[in-house]
């Protein structure tokens, strides 16, 4: 996957807001984690990735499973089986 994303850089750059939850959550389960990684990619680069290998695997980790206290969002981690624990 991409280059390596700091702890700091993941809390800041790729923490969903509500608003972004709420939008992530209307989509269908198998699409979020998707949805949600090209939101916060092109928010932080002003352009969608066009391949899988432009998102870091750090950051992908941490949108389906953040670390206690963050609010991310849920989803269903069978369609995504490379980051399932």
């Amino acid at each position: 996957m991409g280059m390596r994303v700091s702890p700091a850089e993941l809390t800041r750059e790729w923490s969903l807001s509500f608003v972004d939850i709420d939008f992530v959550n209307t989509k269908p389960a198998g699409s979020r984690l998707g949805l949600a990684a090209q939101l916060k990619f092109f928010a932080a680069h002003g352009y969608f990735a066009t391949a899988a290998a432009e998102i870091s695997e750090e950051a992908v980790s941490y949108l389906a499973d953040p670390p206690p206290g963050v609010r991310v969002f849920h989803v269903l981690m069978e369609a995504y089986p490379a980051f399932a624990k």
